[in-house]
């Protein structure tokens, strides 16, 4: 039986050999990548579903990590205005002297911390007595709850509200300032700006899809790349809590035509199950949230304070699908691409694959000879192989970065202590070491500085603690800390030191010959001269890494740095200004023939109840 044209087409048993070997080639071909292309979508949108939430997850908890850190250290700023002598003086005594010297002093912490925008002192009826902008001076603000809770003996950060004066919005972190009998005297505040917080937070939104932002304890939105959105609460206030809000005055505006502040109307979001999950959580945790028929991924962590909650929000179609268009995309294209691979995969194997291995090879031992600047790799695709060129840059940079972080290191600790930390030497924790502690300041610091500009006071300070520190480092001397104008070295730590004290007392001497070579320099240029007191205290301290295990210092803590501190004090106390020594470290250098002593007596320091037996030093003659 003849078949005509048509039917030898719709039978595969007529069709020739050629026809039927690239009919079984096709589909051959082409199942597998239907099956595979299929299979795969599935599991790739899978997977980038997960990762996605991951990322979005840890966004949320490395986030909220700079916003505590950055609450945290605020707070330190405000233990360190608690402690301060002359805030305290103020808060004691506020005489217009007391309170333009505490004024300095707000106005130099904020010059140091830009974050901040304003720094009171305060009665413990909230009159302003010092601050860092002098409109506010006289003004009160007894009403504002973080002056009622400091006034209480609490420390206390607020939400992120609006000034009542400003019309700006920040974080107001106050303190207690107390008296000798334990009374609270005085309130200190520090107001942190919202910008810092908001920038932190704009970081946060590595798409145009997320949505991060900031709530309270009650729910309200307080920080939010949208404004219309602040402080808006994700659901409906009880009336308990917005009446409470009302009386702190918590979100207050600014009235621009009376000048005057007026309460904020806090509207809601419609979130209800955001608001479930997230006010009041204490542990970090993801959801999945509809927004106006939208399906929404959430992970939120809680902040260290005052019950904060920040969330990153992102729609799960902006990643799935734009994956699953470039998927069907893809796999329009898959049966050309696999009838011309057999064609092309050589060329794309050696021109993809072998020559860009062989040119990372040359590099890579390029590298081992220290050849780094010229070790670059040249990223011509972006498959693995690009990724693993543009790996071996990002290693290249990071060895040269590390190698100058090493020499940036040595200039912001000193040798020992950087090649100690670089063993792993020093850990966490300290020991107890017999050393001798140097303590020296420049005198009348405030006055020199009254009438300069900032750069002239850094330049100053920067000129003299240049000539202090060559002075001690010949006699290993370890600088610890420079406090403003003040110099704490520490003679047998790290380093061990054969005569600690010996050394302490001649390098003294030797900060007193630098000083005179200053001042001839300083005279002759038409500036005035300084003077300086040195107090050694010499002594058993815990040595080593104070701090927390994200970020330590090496340093001593103990009596000996006490009384140092005190002696540099006493020094005004003595004629000729000579270095002022404790009893340990006087009978240490006594056999010491180019070293003076004299008996200066004994004195009661200030926070000891044990009187101290003071001596006095100078270079011997000849």
């Amino acid at each position: 039986m003849r078949l005509t044209a048509l039917q030898r087409t719709l039978r595969p048993s007529a069709w020739p050999i050629a026809g039927k070997l690239a009919f079984a080639f096709v589909i051959a071909a082409m199942i597998p990548i239907f099956l595979t292309a299929i299979y795969g979508s599935r599991e790739t949108l899978a997977t980038v579903n997960e990762s996605e939430k991951r990322s979005i997850a840890q966004l949320a908890q490395t986030t909220a990590g700079r916003i505590d850190q950055l609450i945290r250290t605020t707070s330190k700023s405000i233990k360190l205005l608690q402690r301060l002598d002359a805030i305290r003086a103020a808060a004691m005594r506020p005489t217009p002297e007391n309170c333009a010297q505490a004024a300095a002093i707000a106005s130099d912490l904020i010059a140091v911390n830009p974050d901040l925008e304003l720094v009171l002192l305060m009665t413990p009826q909230g009159r302003v007595l010092a601050s860092s902008s002098p409109q506010y001076v006289e003004k009160e603000f007894g009403w504002r709850r973080y002056v009622k809770q400091a006034a209480q003996g609490e420390d206390y950060v607020s939400s992120l509200e609006v000034g009542s004066e400003s019309g700006l919005r920040g974080v107001y972190f106050s303190g207690p300032i107390r008296g000798a009998d334990g009374g609270v005297i005085g309130v200190v505040v520090a107001k942190l700006g919202e910008a810092a917080i908001q920038q932190i937070i704009d970081q946060a939104q590595t798409r145009t899809s997320q949505d991060a932002f900031l709530i309270d304890e009650f729910g309200v939105v307080i920080a939010h790349r949208d404004p219309n959105r602040v402080f808006k609460s994700l659901a409906p206030l009880k009336p308990e809590v917005v009446n409470q809000l009302r009386a702190d005055r918590r979100y207050e505006t600014r009235d621009s035509t009376s000048a005057t502040s007026v309460p904020n109307a806090i509207g809601d979001l419609g979130r209800p199950a955001l608001a479930a999950a997230l006010v009041g959580a204490r542990r970090p945790g993801t959801m999945v949230d509809d927004d106006n028929g939208h399906e929404h991924f959430v992970a939120y962590m809680p902040l260290v304070a005052n019950g904060w909650v920040f969330a990153v929000s992102e729609a799960t179609d902006s990643w799935a699908t734009p994956l699953r268009a470039a998927f069907t995309n893809a796999l329009s294209k898959a049966i050309i691409v696999a009838l011309v691979a057999a064609l092309v995969a050589l060329a794309i194997v050696l021109r993809d694959i072998i020559r860009p291995v062989q040119a990372l090879t040359a590099l890579a031992r390029a590298v081992r000879r220290g050849e780094l600047k010229t070790a670059e790799a040249a990223v011509i695709n972006d498959d693995e192989i690009g990724y693993l060129a543009k790996s071996f840059n990002s290693m290249i940079e990071s060895i040269a970065a590390r190698e100058r972080e090493r020499d940036i290191f040595g200039r912001v600790v000193s040798p020992e202590v950087r090649e100690r930390l670089l063993a792993g030497q020093l850990k966490l924790g300290g020991e107890n070491r017999r050393v001798s502690v140097l303590f020296s300041d420049i005198r009348d610091f405030t006055g020199l500085c009254e009438d300069q500009s900032p750069e002239s006071v850094v330049e100053l300070i920067n000129e003299y603690l240049t000539e202090m520190t060559a002075a001690v480092a010949p006699h290993k001397g370890y600088v610890n800390n420079f406090l403003g104008d003040a110099i704490i070295v520490v003679f047998g730590a790290p380093q061990d030191h054969d005569d600690p004290a010996s050394a302490a007392v001649r390098a003294a001497f030797d900060m007193q010959a630098r000083l005179e070579g200053l001042n001839a320099r300083r005279i002759a240029s038409g500036r005035a001269a300084l003077r300086s007191g040195i107090g050694i205290a010499t002594g058993v301290v815990i040595a080593g890494q104070m701090g927390s295990i994200d970020r330590f210092v090496y340093t001593v803590i103990g009596d000996a740095v006490n009384v140092a501190a005190r002696l540099e004090a006493m020094t005004k106390e003595v004629g000729g200004n000579p270095v002022l020594l404790n009893g340990a470290t006087a009978d240490a250098v006594r056999q010491q023939a180019d070293i003076a002593l004299e008996y200066v007596g004994e004195r009661h320091l200030k926070g000891r109840s044990e009187a101290v037996e003071v001596f006095s030093a100078t270079r011997a003659a000849g």
